[in-house]
């Protein structure tokens, strides 16, 4: 009862369904994500693709390089640096570049 003491609330609505989701993926195919319904059955969910990385030279850290790619995109209006996928690059694809900073 969120009381303080411990008391135990009644429950009204009752879950009916209980859905475990993971992720799948193998080197030949698309990750495919597998949800399990309680009576076991299995439906699979294809992931079209992943947002593109802040890490725009692929050397696996997020820095000063990546900032200056970035500017150049932003120049050029290169959807490369859009990294929410948006359709526009423009600040707020500036600002996620700049939480994924490394160093």
């Amino acid at each position: 009862m969120h009381d303080g003491f411990g008391t135990e609330a009644p429950l009204k609505d009752y879950v009916e369904t209980l859905f475990i989701v993971a992720a799948h993926e193998t080197p030949t195919t698309t990750p495919t994500i597998s949800i399990q319904h309680e009576t076991k059955s299995e439906a699979n969910v294809l992931v079209l693709r992943k947002l593109p990385t802040p890490d725009l030279n692929d050397d696996s850290k997020v820095n000063l390089t990546d900032i200056s790619l970035f500017l150049i995109l932003l120049s050029t209006q290169s959807l490369e640096g859009d990294f929410n996928d948006d359709g526009k690059i423009n600040t707020v694809d500036l600002s996620i570049l700049l939480q994924a900073r490394t160093n």
